[in-house]
């Protein structure tokens, strides 16, 4: 018999969700019968699915997990160089300005990723042990494509993670981007239209008609400044927050990103490219606002996060709009 003790960042949910994620390699069918036949217990009694685990709760586990458990050893964590800088943090989240050009997770390639820079953060701070966790990983929030730099949003529990992506989903955390664009836009806009994703090709279409597979995507645009070259200066507010939605959708109206190769123009970019050296989107989430909380972030609740851009980009915006 193997019992299984239940911490802070296991607590709060239900078991067999819990169960699913400590024994990866085991079928659903396997875990929902091994409950059914008392081989999986709770406080020495029998266990429902949705029973909700509390900190304390010891699991008696009655067969040989074997390869199933997801091992967490201290070796977890990887050792690399900090590229982020640390803009918040408290006992729950921690809030960082990533670097353009910087992963937030992993995709099967080669290089540490903001992911693995954020665990070794929390692991210097003596924040995350992976030796004293079961299932929890620190995580981030709100992903941004590697060619975007700005706040990131990591949870540093389970509580925090839950509660800080329902805040998201409940638009309850205001993001923006400051970002040049081709042409001129003369006045704020708020565009709505449907997105569809290509997994093939890792790029998404913008529609006007919804679609069946097509999600709705909402985008408020407002000019800051134009340039006599014919580009502005743009902030956005994110309604929903989709795959690639800015870059999209911006180039569906007309108004591309300056130095996305994805959805961008060719030709600006090329400009771009010669005359200030800019390798990447000039995209950055610049400011979060988060205008209503859960009780466990109500410390939040009113505050403003903002960073100024880096200065590659800060140079270019001096240059175009004075």
């Amino acid at each position: 018999m193997q019992e299984v003790l239940i911490g802070k960042n296991d607590s709060g949910q239900r078991l067999d969700k819990f169960l699913k994620k400590y024994m990866p390699l085991a079928s659903a069918g396997f875990i929902y019968s091994s409950i059914r036949k008392k081989k999986i217990r709770l406080n020495g009694r029998r266990a429902q699915p949705s029973q909700i685990l509390e900190e304390g709760d010891a699991l008696q586990i009655f067969f040989d997990t074997g390869d199933m458990v997801r091992e967490m050893p201290q070796g977890f964590v990887l050792k690399t160089a900090i590229e982020f800088s640390a803009v918040y943090q408290d006992e729950n989240i921690l809030i960082v300005d990533k670097p353009p050009g910087l992963l937030s997770h992993p995709d099967g390639g080669q290089g540490t990723t903001l992911t693995d820079q954020i665990l070794y953060y929390l692991y210097k701070c003596k924040e995350y042990n992976p030796a004293g966790e079961k299932t929890f990983i620190p995580a981030i929030c709100n992903r941004l494509d590697r060619n975007t730099g700005g706040l990131t949003i990591a949870a540093k529990n389970f509580n925090a993670l839950q509660d800080m992506n329902y805040m998201i989903r409940e638009r309850w955390v205001a993001r923006y981007y400051k970002l040049v664009v081709a042409g001129l836009i003369e006045e704020a806009l708020e565009v709505s239209a449907y997105l569809v994703k290509d997994r093939r090709t890792n790029k998404v279409r913008v529609l006007d008609q919804w679609m069946e597979g097509s999600d709705r995507i909402e985008t408020c645009i407002r000019p800051l400044k134009r340039s006599p070259q014919g580009y502005t200066l743009v902030e956005v507010r994110l309604g929903t927050g989709k795959t690639h939605q800015i870059r999209a959708q911006l180039a569906h109206i007309g108004h591309p990103v300056i130095g996305d190769t994805k959805y961008g123009d060719r030709e600006a970019n090329h400009i771009f490219k010669r005359d200030f050296g800019l390798k990447h989107q000039f995209l950055y989430a610049y400011r979060l606002v988060f205008e209503r909380a859960t009780p466990l972030l109500k410390h939040l609740e009113g505050r403003s996060v903002a960073v100024p851009l880096p200065p590659e980009l800060r140079r270019i915006r001096q240059e175009l709009f004075g």
